[in-house]
């Protein structure tokens, strides 16, 4: 009997040892699948930034008739978007290369939770507003870009078009412009 006893007493702190390593292996396995799926919910879940208003707006010194659009951004995503940039311009052509006519439009730091919306303005520079009155088969665009990222760092980009009804005096949608998209 006391040489069972010596050898449990013997191998216990061992036996504890691999209980113990055991039960850290498993905390740090749980961690890794909690890990990954957040992941996996990023994934499935991401945020989804539209641009659904774009209005007619007034320069707030009401001096002039500077042709302004302020265009409101919504997140219908499920998952929050952090907004890396904001670009947008208000031009007579619609060029190639659009994006080097684009203006930054500052909008800080900025985090849109699913169902929240944002809005930003931008204005026609003095080229642009001197043909605003003028101008009768040439459309006039307000065209914007929305760099965003999801939950797990992955960029996306949100494009949009309006053309300007001078009649109306607002901006409507472009069916088919190459400039809506989202990515």
């Amino acid at each position: 009997m006391d040489a069972f006893k010596a050898v449990i007493h013997d191998w216990a702190p061992l036996a504890t040892f691999f209980l113990a390593l055991a039960a850290l292996l498993s905390s740090i396995a749980a961690l890794s699948q909690l890990v990954l799926a957040r992941r996996q919910f990023a994934r499935t879940h991401r945020p989804e930034l539209i641009v659904p208003f774009c209005e007619v707006a007034a320069p707030e010194s009401g001096v002039g008739s500077t042709l302004g659009a302020r265009f409101t951004v919504v997140n219908k995503g499920a998952s929050e978007a952090r907004i890396l940039a904001v670009k947008a311009a208000i031009l007579v052509t619609d060029p190639p290369d659009v994006g080097d006519y684009l203006l930054d439009i500052e909008v800080g730091d900025r985090v849109l939770a699913s169902g929240e919306r944002m809005a930003s303005e931008v204005f026609a520079d003095s080229e642009t507003n001197a043909f605003v009155p003028v101008i009768r088969d040439t459309p006039i665009r307000c065209i914007g870009r929305i760099a965003y990222a999801d939950a797990n760092g992955r960029q996306r980009e949100t494009g949009f078009s309006r053309v300007y009804d001078a009649t109306g005096k607002r901006w409507v949608a472009e069916a088919g412009s190459q400039h809506d998209y989202a990515y």
